[in-house]
């Protein structure tokens, strides 16, 4: 019942919706782990996480503030983690500094090579610096 509840009126629905008549929620559980878990979608989620880590550009706070930017690509690490495609810390800072354009901003040229010079293995330490 409760799988219902949070399933009704997405995609996933469709999943369980077989076993509504049974009450198997048990069953229910096991097909929508199947197919969210299945090659085809890893597949997708892996290239939709990878497409956020590519257009991260952090320009100014207000258009994307840091903390959203710097949230989004650390929640696209975690799945590319969680599906063996980690990013090392080093690969993670360089794209986070890369993802950071302001050219014309001296202090954030010099925030961004203090990041690379001091935390250049650190992804929390470049994040919280």
């Amino acid at each position: 019942k409760k799988l219902r509840e949070l399933t009704l009126g997405e995609e996933a629905y469709t999943w369980i919706k077989s076993e509504e008549t049974t009450m198997n929620s048990r069953r229910a559980w096991l097909l929508l782990a199947d197919h969210f878990e299945s090659e085809q979608w890893v597949g997708r989620r892996v290239t939709e996480v990878e497409k956020i880590l590519k257009d991260a550009n952090y320009t100014n706070e207000y258009n994307y503030p840091f903390e959203k930017l710097t949230a989004s690509m650390n929640n696209a690490y975690l799945v590319l983690e969680k599906n063996d495609q980690p990013y090392n810390d080093r690969m993670r800072v360089k794209r986070l500094t890369q993802a950071i354009n302001m050219r014309n901003n001296m202090d954030v040229c010099v925030a961004k090579r203090y990041m690379l010079d001091k935390y250049p293995d650190n992804w929390l330490g470049a994040v919280n610096c």
